[in-house]
């Protein structure tokens, strides 16, 4: 009966948008009104999808509709954006480290299971986190697609001032949330190829194989974190998903602290942005509007620091180059990089994104090269670099 319910929903809203043409036509907003403002299917359809165990297509129709239900609709995304929790609450995390920590016998597995049915808390990193642990990608995709649909509503330039503090609230609070942001990251490609992956490059008869096998890593749910990230970053949220991840606010502390180390997360999420940056230089040959892959809607301003903060990683990171580990140690002290080729791939891509974009010629360009040559020292580090490369 749930699946059928669903379903109906689906139906209902992808019969009334072919029969007018458009995904935001006046039958679709009213559907959406009613489903999320009357009845607050959010709650239900939020609840059912951060439950761990359940139907996989439900939780792949359930996705869907809640993604279907704050697409191109300001309103009901800023509803659902407000009503649904980021990450579960520090009492719920507790209570199920305590539940991991103590393992018993079977009767009092049995009765912690009947607790955590009860005590299911929906939050979107529950929902991606149950979607992973039943390994259903098409479910978490759909629901990446929701809270991306979800941000791209609430930045809607015809967005109502009743909207307006949940535009500029619900980006920077994703962005920022460290559970969020890590979960997403880590769930960038499914553990079964990565757990394939492991097995072919152990494998020597399979090196022709490896060479053509990026293409398997690629599915729904990847291409969608893809578009979030990206999403995200056009917004100017780069610097918060970064330090979000090490959990690290350096961007609020007086005096910033260079940074030492990388985290896995964080090269997964510097390799996505190098994706868009080359993204951003293959269509910029087409066509002339093309938005900067990195804080280009979010104003001058906030773009400049967007393209600081990745000037002073070049600036953090460049120190290996002279000679890895040891260098770190001498400028830090016990600060020692757990890895430093993380580091090196972190120094190489981030040069890699602002080579492509800045290789681009355009009056924005020409401030930005402008800006970073007056206010960073991107030229003098880079050169630097280039020297000691050569040498």
């Amino acid at each position: 009966q749930t699946r059928a319910a669903l379903r109906f929903g689906l139906h209902c809203l992808s019969t009334a948008g072919n029969s007018c043409g458009e995904a935001d036509s006046p039958v679709v907003v009213e559907i959406q009104y009613i489903a999320i403002v009357e009845c607050d299917w959010y709650e239900p359809l939020a609840t059912l999808l951060s439950q761990r165990r359940g139907d996989s297509k439900c939780r792949v129709y359930a996705a869907r509709l809640l993604s279907n239900l704050v697409t191109s609709n300001e309103e009901t995304a800023a509803i659902v954006s407000l009503n649904v929790p980021l990450s579960p609450s520090p009492q719920l995390v507790s209570s199920r480290m305590l539940e991991a920590l103590s393992k018993g016998d079977s009767s009092k597995t049995d009765i912690r299971g009947m607790h955590d049915a009860a005590k299911v808390e929906s939050n979107w990193v529950d929902m991606i986190i149950s979607a992973a642990k039943s390994d259903n990608r098409e479910a978490m995709a759909a629901v990446v697609a929701a809270l991306h649909n979800c941000i791209a509503s609430l930045s809607s330039k015809q967005i109502g001032r009743e909207t307006n503090k949940a535009a500029e609230i619900f980006p920077k609070n994703v962005s920022s949330n460290d559970m969020l942001i890590n979960t997403v990251l880590r769930n960038f490609v499914s553990a079964k190829t990565i757990t394939n992956s492991l097995k072919k490059s152990n494998d020597t008869k399979n090196t022709k194989n490896q060479e053509t096998g990026e293409d398997g890593h690629w599915d729904s749910a990847t291409e969608w974190i893809q578009l979030l990230l990206s999403k995200l970053a056009k917004l100017g949220m780069l610097p918060q998903m970064f330090y979000a991840i090490g959990n690290t606010a350096n961007e609020e502390q007086p005096a910033r602290k260079p940074l030492c180390k990388v985290l896995p997360e964080q090269n997964v999420l510097l390799h996505c942005m190098a994706r868009e940056a080359d993204s951003f230089v293959m269509e910029h040959g087409s066509f002339t509007d093309v938005v900067n892959p990195i804080g280009g809607e979010a104003g001058t301003s906030v773009l400049n620091e967007n393209y600081s903060f990745l000037a002073d990683l070049v600036t953090d990171f460049s120190p290996v180059l002279e000679g890895g580990p040891g260098t770190q140690q001498e400028r830090d002290g016990d600060d020692l990089v757990d890895d430093s080729s993380l580091v090196l791939s972190a120094l190489v891509t981030v040069t890699d994104i602002l080579g492509s974009i800045l290789g681009v010629d355009s009056p924005l360009n020409n401030r930005l090269r402008l800006h970073l040559g007056n206010e960073t020292t991107l030229l003098q580090v880079t050169a630097k670099s280039l020297g000691i490369i050569s040498d």
